[in-house]
């Protein structure tokens, strides 16, 4: 997964690590400047792959969730 991302070219890994003590999830967030994808996999033990969520986000669209949300002023 992260291969597709090295290979877009107009983006970088922001952050990543496990959520878990037990090292079955792992999550990363990939900045493309006017927008941001986090990524979260799961382990399936069972099959030995794994569960890929991946929630996108656009720079307007959060911009638009802050104001009407009550958040203030544009940054």
């Amino acid at each position: 997964m992260l291969d597709l991302y090295e290979q877009r070219g107009d983006c970088i890994l922001a952050s990543w690590g496990y959520l878990d003590i037990l090292g079955n999830v792992w999550s990363c967030v990939v900045d493309g400047g006017s927008w941001s994808d986090v990524c979260i996999l799961k382990a399936l033990p069972d099959s030995g792959g794994c569960e890929v969520r991946v929630m996108h986000i656009e720079a307007d669209e959060l911009e638009q969730s802050w104001l009407s949300s009550g958040g203030g002023e544009t940054w």
